[in-house]
């Protein structure tokens, strides 16, 4: 709440608190609070980058993606998205400090992780595999210039998004991205977005699988 309403530093003093409080709780009970901990160390990262404060802002997601990684590995399908939504976080935290091979390993496994998820429930997961593979569009316009990589993102980003654009406002936000991508190589929009939705056609999309 105090972040949506730019009171940083309440924002900070309650994570504070709150990160204290679980950190406490799991040396008791670490299978029950060591989430918690993990969950309030990724919402301080974000508060920190939002100020621009990337030392701790890396030092917080790092130790989040540690947890997170120990918990995936004994229960994967609570925790996986987890990790990889950290990843995608500390990805984008990289990219801004300009460390690209970083963010670039960061997004790889974001992806793979999301597209194994979203192999298994496509409803729940195809979403994130687009918030992941727009932002990888977006940096392999700008940050690693690689024309290639970037629209067979973003045809991947269209792919994922489409079942959604209705129902889910991100969807439309992914899209909107990957048009102006689009559009930041020249190209034309609607004759890019045409050429995908008539291939996707010819395609079963993967929402079929349970849920």
């Amino acid at each position: 709440m105090y972040k949506s309403e730019n009171e940083f530093r309440k924002a900070k003093v309650a994570n504070g608190k709150a990160l204290k409080i679980s950190r406490e709780l799991a040396v008791v009970n670490k299978q029950t609070y060591l989430p918690y901990v993990a969950t309030t160390l990724n919402n301080l990262a974000g508060l920190y980058s939002a100020k621009n404060d990337f030392k701790k802002s890396g030092a917080a997601y790092k130790e989040a993606l540690k947890i997170y990684r120990e918990l995936a590995a004994l229960n994967p399908q609570t925790y996986l998205p987890n990790l990889a939504a950290v990843l995608n976080n500390l990805a984008v935290l990289y990219n801004g400090k300009s460390e690209f091979p970083k963010a670039e390993a960061a997004y790889e496994e974001a992806l793979k992780i999301r597209k194994e998820l979203a192999d298994v429930n496509p409803k729940a997961h195809l979403p994130d595999v687009a918030m992941t593979t727009v932002n990888m569009s977006v940096f392999y316009l700008e940050s690693i210039p690689n024309k290639e990589k970037s629209l067979a993102l973003v045809k991947e980003t269209i792919q994922a998004t489409l079942p959604f654009l209705e129902i889910l406002p991100a969807a439309a936000n992914y899209t909107q991205t990957a048009r102006q991508v689009v559009k930041d190589w020249g190209l034309d929009v609607e004759l890019f977005f045409n050429e995908v939705a008539s291939e996707l056609n010819k395609q079963e999309l993967p929402l079929n699988s349970t849920s």
